[in-house]
């Protein structure tokens, strides 16, 4: 049964101008409940075809979009301190290390010696958009932090 509960929710996902995938033809085949069932939506379907849509004697939409906006509904997908700090230190130890490694060595014998002011403007860079979107995601905290202090 769990086999026709999920077949007709995939038909019910189809267009039925597309026709019947192969997979939901064939259940029905030799399931009559299901095949019973597709007929009888169909049926019903044709049924309203022809019938205006359902009109609504006041305007409601008004009321509909004030309750919608009074929801507090907020999707926020946090990522974990460890996780931002991990990224900082990273970050930061590039800065310092980057000069050491070999692949620097090779730039500045392939570009020339000054590329040193270049790499720590990019890493510059780097680190500020860091910053910025740490900032942003920390907002309230830093919030809490202004308003303790402000207090005292």
């Amino acid at each position: 049964m769990r086999k026709c509960d999920n077949l007709m929710k995939k038909y019910m996902m189809f267009d039925i101008k597309q026709g019947m995938p192969m997979r939901i033809r064939f259940h029905t085949l030799f399931c009559k409940s299901c095949k019973n069932e597709i007929k009888e939506m169909n049926e019903i379907l044709e049924s309203m075809e022809g019938s205006l849509p359902y009109e609504m004697f006041m305007d409601m939409t008004g009321n509909i979009m004030n309750r919608i906006e009074e929801l507090e509904f907020y999707y926020i997908k946090s990522v974990s301190n460890f996780k931002w700090l991990s990224a900082g230190i990273i970050i930061f130890a590039s800065i310092f290390l980057v000069q050491f490694s070999n692949s620097f060595s090779w730039l500045k014998y392939q570009f020339g010696g000054n590329l040193e002011i270049p790499i720590n403007i990019a890493f510059g860079v780097i680190l500020s958009v860091y910053t910025l979107f740490f900032t942003g995601a920390h907002v309230d905290s830093f919030k809490k932090v202004i308003s303790f202090v402000v207090k005292d």
